[in-house]
């Protein structure tokens, strides 16, 4: 209906995007007085617009204006809210309320000290296995580095023999 009503004050150009209604949609509508909620007379907020701006009324004028004006039940179609009837309210036992409450509040406490449990269980979990693996990664730099202290050690190793070999070699080669 809002879309509609925008489509009507639309100043042309394209195409007509009015949505019609089913006669079924129609009927809801007029039970609920929806056109006259989106296609309301006068301001949207306060008191109704009146001719004479030099008189306003009083707050009993208004409520005697707005009886007289409330249609009878029966007598016309116009939309209104019905009048309830204000039902007495049951007098309830607020003790056993009171302790069905207290028996939640219990309830909740004790799956709360579950959850704690439980977080702090997790907490030492992921601390322990911090700790693990802060140990694993220190053992294996440790063996990193012995076993680049061995490649070292190999390779210094294979020099001594390379300049000795070299070393005989000239030797040979010198004496010759």
């Amino acid at each position: 209906m809002t879309n509609n009503k925008n489509e009507s004050k639309a100043t042309g150009g394209g195409p007509n995007k009015m949505h019609a209604f089913s006669p079924c949609e129609e009927a809801v509508v007029n039970l609920l007085c929806l056109d006259k909620a989106i296609n309301h007379n006068g301001t949207a907020f306060g008191l109704p617009m009146t001719s004479s701006p030099q008189h306003t009324p009083d707050i009993m004028e208004i409520e005697i204006d707005n009886v007289e004006n409330t249609p009878q039940p029966g007598t016309s179609k116009q939309c209104s809210t019905p009048r309830s009837i204000p039902k007495k309210r049951k007098v309830i036992d607020t003790s056993e309320l009171l302790s069905q409450q207290t028996e939640y509040l219990k309830q909740l406490t004790a799956n709360s000290e579950q959850c704690v449990k439980y977080a702090r269980r997790q907490y030492y979990l992921k601390e322990e296995k911090f700790r693990l693996k802060k140990e694993y990664l220190l053992r294996e730099e440790k063996r990193k580095e012995r076993e680049l202290e061995y490649r070292l050690a190999t390779l210094e190793y294979k020099k001594r023999k390379l300049d000795l070999l070299k070393a005989s070699n000239k030797k040979e080669y010198d004496s010759e």
